[in-house]
C-alpha cells in the first residue's frame, strides 16, 4: 500500500561548499586505495584520479566541521560495471576520517546486492574506528541502541549497508531516533543505484491528480534524511535520466555532479558495441524472443550456439588454470548468464534446457557412450573454431576434449537459477574455490549493480525497454581486457541497434555535463540525444513527461498566433540591424530564381549567428523552441547558409493565413513550372536559414479582403541528414 505522507525537506537550489583544501587523506583511505590499485599499471596515476574526483564529491557535500547544517543532494555518474564501488568505498573512508559519523549505503533492492557491498566494504576498509553493519544482521540480532551510543560517543563511526526494503528501513529508522541525541551526527547517506525503487513513483499521477503522495521506498529514504541536521545524499548510477529529468522543487533532485573516470582496462560500450560489435554481438532471431505472442517450447539454437561458445571458452580456462595455477591464481572463474524475463516460469524452462544438455554430455563422457560424444564434440569443434579465428593462444580441441580436462570441467562446474522469494535472493557463492565455471539464469537479480564474475557469455533475449532499464542489462561490460576476446552477447536485433545508439546517447550526455561541471543541475536545461530512440525512463517518476524531439530536414517557424507585438517589432530590428552590419557579405545566389529575381545570401559560422540573430530574437513559438533546442545541439563551428527570402518592404510581404482556424500557416511556396519551391533553397551541405516577410491574416476571408494583416518576420531552417538526430526534452 502507497503512503499518502508529505515529506517535509526543503530541497531548494545549494550553493556549493567549498572545504577540499581542508580534506583530510588519511591511513585507511590511502591503504585501502595502495593495496585496490596494487596490479595497475600506473598506480599512482589512478590513486590520484579516483581521490580528486571521490574528493570533489565530498566537497560537494556539507563540511561535517562547520557550524552550518545541511542537507543536500549530489550524483556521481559512472559507465555500467565501471568501478562505482571503489568511488563509493573511498568516499565512505574519506567521509570518516573528515568527520561523518554516520555513513548509509542504501545498496540495492536485492539481499545478493546488499551482501556483495557489505562483504567488499569488510574486506577493504581497515576496522579501526570504522564498524560495519548490513542492515539484516540489525534485524536479526536485534542489536540495541546503546551498541551505536557507545560508538558514536567515542571517535568511531558507524557503516550501515541497508536493503531499500520497507522492513529493513522501518528498523533503522527506530533504531535511530533511539539513539540520544543523534540528530547533531553529521551523516552521509550513499545511494547506489540510486535510480532504482528509490525516486517517487507518484510523480506523474500527482502532476494529474493534484495531489501530493509519495512512494514507500522514496518517502522512507527522506525520512532517513529528515532526523538529521547535517546530511548528505549522494547518488550513483550509470543511468541517471531520471536524475537529470526531475522536476527542481522534487526533494531528491541533485545540485552537483561528478563524472567518474574508469578504470585501467575497462572495456564497456566503445569496445563491445562499436570497436567489436560485428563480431562480438549476435542476433537472436525473433522465433526465439519469448514474449506472450510467442511461446518459446524447444531448446532455442541461438541459446545452444552462446552454450557452446561458453563451453569452449570455460574448457580453455579449465586447461590454463590446471596447467599454470599460479599464473592464474587470480583469475578465479568463467561465467555465463542468460536474462530471459523476469518471469521466473521462463527462468526454469532455460534451466531446464542447459541442464539437460550439459547433463546428458555428462553421462555419456562417464559411460563413454560414443555415439553422443561424437555428436557434442562435433558442436564444440564448431564453436571452437569461431573462437580460434580471434584468439591466438587457444588451446588446441585436443587438448580441451582430452580426458583430463573435461573431468576437471564437469567437477568445476556450476549451474543456478539466482531469483527473488520471499524478500532474499539466491546467491551465488563466488568465494568457493571449488567451483570455477558458472551458468546463472536470472532477472533483475542479475540486472542492476550485480557483477558476475568472470561473465563472457550473454544470452539476453529481452526486448529494449527504457533507456535507463536496457542500459542496466549490460552487465557484460567491465574489466575484461585479459578475456575480452572470449565475449559473446547474443541479443534481439532492435536490442542491438538500441545498444549503439544508447553508446553514442551517453557519451553525448557526459560531453554535455562535462561542458556544465561547474553548474548546478537545477539550473540546467536538460536535453539528451537519443539516437537509441527509447524512452529515456519510467514517466511515473517524472512529474512532466519528456518528448522525442525529432532534429531532420526541414523546421518552419509556422505557429505563429501568439506572438506579441512587441516581440514581432522587436525581430524586425534584429534582422534590419543584422543585414546592415553584414551587408558587404550578403551577395545573390545565382543557383536559384524565384520571380525572376535571386535570393540574396550569406554564408556564417553557426556561432556567429546565434549571437548576432537567433539569440536576440523573440517568438513564443514552440517551432521556435525545437529550432532553438536544434541549433544549441550543433557544434558552434558548422557552416550556415542564410537566405533572405524577400524584404519587409509592405509589397515585397508574402500574404498568409492560418489554416482552418488553427494556429499555423503554410509557410513555404510551392513548386510551379516557373520556381523550383522554397523547400530546395538551400545548400545540401550545410544547416541552411530563410528568413520570410510575412503578411499574415487570421483567415482567408481576412485575408481575401485585406484586412486584420499582421507583419511577422519569421523563418525555416534545413538540417543536413549528416546532423538528423532524436533528442528527448523536457518542455511546457
Amino acid at each position: 500500500m502507497e503512503s499518502t505522507t508529505k515529506i517535509t525537506i526543503q530541497n531548494p537550489s545549494q550553493s556549493k561548499t567549498d572545504w577540499i583544501e581542508s580534506i583530510v587523506v588519511g591511513e585507511r583511505t590511502n591503504n585501502f586505495l595502495d593495496k585496490f590499485l596494487e596490479n595497475s599499471s600506473n598506480p599512482s596515476k589512478s590513486k590520484q584520479t579516483l581521490l580528486e574526483e571521490t574528493k570533489k564529491i565530498l566537497n560537494f557535500c556539507g563540511n561535517p566541521n562547520s557550524d552550518k547544517n545541511f542537507n543536500n543532494v549530489n550524483l556521481a555518474i559512472g559507465y555500467v560495471q565501471s568501478g562505482k564501488t571503489a568511488s563509493f568505498t573511498t568516499l565512505t573512508s574519506l567521509a570518516q576520517e573528515n568527520g561523518y559519523k554516520i555513513i548509509i549505503i542504501l545498496a540495492g533492492v536485492a539481499t545478493n546486492l546488499v551482501s556483495q557491498t557489505n562483504e567488499r566494504l569488510e574486506e577493504e576498509l581497515e576496522s579501526e574506528n570504522l564498524e560495519i553493519y548490513d542492515s539484516k544482521t540489525i534485524s536479526d540480532e536485534n542489536i540495541k541502541p546503546s551498541r551505536f551510543q557507545h560508538i558514536l560517543n567515542a571517535d568511531d563511526s558507524v557503516v550501515i549497508t541497508l536493503l531499500k526494503d520497507k522492513t529493513h528501513f522501518t528498523k533503522i529508522i527506530n533504531l535511530l531516533k533511539d539513539i540520544h541525541g543523534i540528530e547533531n551526527q553529521p551523516t552521509l547517506i550513499i545511494d547506489d543505484e540510486a535510480d532504482q525503487a528509490s525516486q517517487n513513483t507518484k510523480e506523474q499521477s500527482n502532476a494529474k491528480t493534484g495531489k501530493d503522495e509519495v512512494s514507500r521506498t522514496y518517502e522512507m529514504i527522506q525520512k532517513i534524511r529528515d532526523i538529521f541536521l547535517k546530511c548528505s545524499t549522494v547518488l550513483y548510477t550509470a543511468t541517471p535520466q531520471v536524475s537529470l529529468f526531475l522536476d527542481k522543487e522534487n526533494n531528491y533532485k541533485p545540485d552537483f555532479f561528478q563524472l567518474l573516470t574508469p578504470g585501467e582496462g575497462y572495456t564497456g560500450g566503445k569496445y563491445f558495441v562499436q570497436e567489436r560489435g560485428d563480431f562480438i554481438l549476435r542476433k537472436i532471431p525473433s522465433g526465439e524472443i519469448p514474449s506472450n505472442q510467442n511461446d518459446v517450447r524447444s531448446f532455442p539454437e541461438s541459446l545452444k550456439k552462446a552454450l557452446l561458445l561458453f563451453i569452449v571458452g570455460s574448457l580453455d580456462f579449465v586447461f590454463k588454470k590446471r596447467s599454470n595455477p599460479e599464473d592464474w591464481k587470480k583469475d578465479n572463474h568463467r561465467s555465463m548468464m542468460v536474462h530471459p524475463s523476469q518471469l521466473k516460469g521462463i527462468h526454469k524452462k532455460y534451466f531446464k534446457w542447459i541442464n539437460t544438455y550439459i547433463s546428458e554430455w555428462e553421462r555419456a563422457f562417464l559411460s563413454e557412450q560414443v555415439d553422443i560424444l561424437k555428436s557434442r564434440h562435433k558442436e564444440l569443434e564448431s564453436a571452437f573454431d569461431d573462437l580460434d579465428s580471434e584468439i591466438d593462444n587457444l588451446e588446441p580441441i585436443t587438448n580441451l576434449l582430452s580426458k583430463d580436462n573435461l573431468t576437471q570441467f564437469f567437477r568445476v562446474f556450476n549451474i543456478q537459477e539466482v531469483n527473488t522469494g520471499d524478500g532474499n535472493t539466491t546467491s551465488v557463492n563466488w568465494k568457493d574455490k571449488k567451483v570455477w565455471v558458472h551458468i546463472l539464469i536470472g532477472g533483475n537479480s542479475l540486472s542492476r549493480g550485480y557483477t558476475v564474475s568472470g561473465l563472457t557469455v550473454t544470452y539476453l533475449p529481452r526486448k529494449k525497454s527504457n533507456a535507463d532499464t536496457t542500459m542496466q542489462w549490460a552487465r557484460f561490460y567491465g574489466y575484461k581486457e585479459k578475456y575480452a576476446n572470449f565475449c559473446r552477447i547474443f541479443m534481439p536485433t532492435d536490442s542491438i541497434k538500441a545498444f549503439k545508439g544508447m553508446v553514442d546517447d551517453e557519451e553525448y550526455l557526459r560531453t554535455f555535463l562535462s561542458e556544465n561541471s561547474n553548474k548546478n543541475l537545477k539550473d540546467l536545461e536538460i536535453k539528451l540525444q537519443n539516437k537509441a530512440n527509447l524512452q529515456p525512463t519510467n514517466f511515473a517518476r517524472l512529474r512532466q513527461k519528456t518528448q522525442n524531439l525529432r532534429i531532420a530536414d526541414w523546421i518552419r517557424v509556422s505557429d505563429l498566433s501568439q506572438e506579441q507585438e512587441d516581440d514581432l517589432s522587436n525581430n524586425l530590428n534584429i534582422y534590419e540591424h543584422f543585414k546592415a552590419k553584414f551587408n558587404s557579405e550578403i551577395y545573390r545566389d545565382s543557383s536559384f530564381l524565384f520571380n525572376g529575381i535571386k535570393p540574396e545570401r550569406i554564408d556564417l559560422e553557426l556561432e556567429s549567428f546565434i549571437q548576432n540573430v537567433f539569440n536576440q530574437l523573440k517568438y513564443k513559438s514552440s517551432r521556435y523552441a525545437t529550432l532553438k533546442n536544434a541549433l544549441e545541439t550543433f557544434n558552434k563551428n558548422e557552416n550556415i547558409t542564410i537566405y533572405f527570402m524577400n524584404s519587409i518592404n509592405n509589397n515585397d510581404l508574402r500574404r498568409r493565413s492560418y489554416v482552418n482556424g488553427s494556429n499555423v500557416i503554410s509557410l513555404f511556396q510551392g513548386r510551379n513550372a516557373n520556381y523550383i519551391g522554397d523547400g530546395n533553397i538551400l545548400d545540401k551541405n550545410n544547416i541552411s536559414i530563410q528568413f520570410h516577410n510575412l503578411n499574415v491574416f487570421k483567415s482567408k476571408e481576412d485575408e481575401k479582403n485585406d484586412i486584420n494583416g499582421k507583419k511577422i518576420l519569421t523563418l525555416a531552417c534545413w538540417i543536413p541528414s549528416r546532423l538528423a538526430n532524436n533528442y528527448s526534452v523536457q518542455t511546457n
